[in-house]
């Protein structure tokens, strides 16, 4: 505990915002201060967060860096924060959890695709980035049939991952929900062959 200044030889009073905002440190001035913050945060809060949301998205590249850094520095305190977290809150992190499928089935998808290359040792990732590029350059049809997908369509891999395929955009293409199914884990040769 820090000795409070008598009030003679300062100008201000003990106990008060402006007493800590003029040097003093006592107890009295710091919860006066942090009082003050918890109120003001408390009155402008929308404010602030939409200004700290404007100034990561215009600083975007620096604050990942800075997130980065300051992840590796403080790896265990934050991994142990966020298990506590969940053991905490099951319910809340469950409803978050399907919340985020529900929004991105595309991410998801490739999450778990890119999780089964890795169990298989075949290499190479993709993200739903490059499915949608892959769509793109087919014109949203069928890599196989040619018949036209709309927004039902599976991922492919040319070469299966059964066989040694890799996960990588380069292997991938969008089918149809009959040819991928058809097709299953044969080389492509082979389906050809069935399909003519």
């Amino acid at each position: 505990m820090q000795k409070q200044r008598s009030t003679s030889d300062s100008p201000f009073p003990h106990g008060t915002v402006r007493g800590y905002w003029r040097g003093c440190r006592c107890d009295a001035c710091r919860a006066a201060n942090a009082e003050y913050g918890r109120r003001r945060y408390a009155t402008h809060r929308e404010e602030a967060l939409e200004y700290w949301r404007q100034y990561r998205m215009a600083h975007r590249e620096e604050m990942a860096a800075y997130d980065r850094k300051r992840y590796a520095a403080h790896r265990d305190k934050v991994c142990d924060r966020v298990r506590r977290y969940r053991m905490a809150h099951p319910e809340k992190v469950a409803e978050a959890k399907r919340k985020w499928r529900a929004e991105h089935p595309e991410r998801r998808a490739a999450t778990r695709r890119n999780r089964r290359a890795r169990e298989c040792g075949n290499g190479g990732t993709h993200t739903a980035a490059d499915v949608r590029a892959q769509y793109e350059r087919q014109k949203g049809r069928c890599y196989w049939c040619g018949q036209k997908l709309g927004r039902n369509y599976h991922v492919d891999h040319v070469i299966p991952i059964a066989l040694g395929g890799s996960n990588g955009p380069e292997n991938l293409v969008i089918a149809c929900a009959k040819c991928n199914a058809s097709k299953g884990a044969k080389h492509p040769m082979e389906f050809a062959g069935v399909m003519f």
